[in-house]
C-alpha cells in the first residue's frame, strides 16, 4: 500500500508547482492588470467592462500576459 501512497502525494506537489509556473507565465500580477484595467476605464471604446473595438471582457482580459489592447496602450507597461 505504501508504493501507491508515496508517489501520488509527490505528483501532487509538484503539479501544484508546475502550476504555479504555468500562471506566473499566463497572468500578470495584480498591479500591471490593475493598471491596464484603470487604462481601459478611461478609454472612449470602454462600455460596461467590455471593449468595444475587440469584444473582450475587459476583467478577463487585462489579467491574460498574452493579451494587447488593440490600440497598442498597454505597451509601455
Amino acid at each position: 500500500m505504501s508504493c501507491c501512497n508515496g508517489p501520488q502525494k509527490r505528483n501532487k506537489q509538484s503539479g501544484a508547482k508546475r502550476e504555479s509556473r504555468f500562471l506566473d507565465r499566463v497572468m500578470v500580477s495584480d498591479e500591471i492588470r490593475n493598471e491596464r484595467y484603470a487604462m481601459c476605464k478611461v478609454c472612449e471604446h470602454y462600455t460596461l467592462g467590455i471593449c468595444s473595438l475587440c469584444g473582450c471582457i475587459l476583467s478577463l482580459k487585462t489579467k491574460l500576459a498574452a493579451s494587447q489592447c488593440p490600440l497598442e496602450k498597454w505597451t509601455m507597461l
